[in-house]
């Protein structure tokens, strides 16, 4: 079976062995290794996310409505390139600084106005900032990388709807 999955927060390891199908037992890194994607959405009283680092082919985090303020509990979850964070309270995203895998980052409906930490994200192609009223989006002048982005009821001034100059490589846009 390999070796053994350590998961220290009893509700992440609940919402584990519910997805592989393991009430009991050691978790081992064969019943995990298969696990590209993870729906912890709705799931609150994670404290602890760091365990996750551990699953080799996560690639997809879904942690949407849970009452969250801090993105300092996924910085450690290098292997990541798509993490939804929406609707929760998160103000500060400077934790997420050097997670250069992200090519999705989902961060709506929270509480941000400072996306500056997004520059080291070198991979990131798709940004959802919608609904973080009062957010300053020139940062996004600097992210030639970027594919698309929503803003909408970001924007501090209904009026102004112009993304950031230059911004060449954008497919999709939404800042309305």
């Amino acid at each position: 079976p390999g070796p053994v999955i350590s998961i220290s927060d009893p509700v992440l390891e609940r919402q584990i062995r519910s997805r592989i199908r393991k009430g009991s037992g050691e978790i081992y890194l064969s019943d995990i290794q298969d696990l590209t994607s993870l729906n912890l959405s709705r799931v609150e009283g994670i404290r602890d996310y760091s365990s996750l680092a551990d699953f080799p082919s996560l690639r997809e985090l879904v942690v949407k409505e849970c009452g969250l303020t801090d993105a300092g509990l996924f910085k450690d979850l290098k292997q990541i390139n798509n993490l939804n964070l929406g609707y929760n309270k998160i103000t500060d995203l400077s934790p997420l600084e050097g997670m250069s895998n992200i090519v999705s980052l989902y961060v709506n409906h929270n509480k941000i106005k400072d996306i500056s930490p997004l520059l080291t994200m070198e991979n990131l192609q798709n940004l959802y900032l919608g609904e973080n009223l009062g957010i300053d989006i020139s940062p996004l002048r600097n992210m030639t990388q970027l594919k698309g982005f929503t803003a909408g009821g970001c924007l501090p001034d209904d009026n102004d709807t112009k993304p950031p100059e230059p911004m060449t490589g954008i497919k999709w846009l939404h800042i309305q």
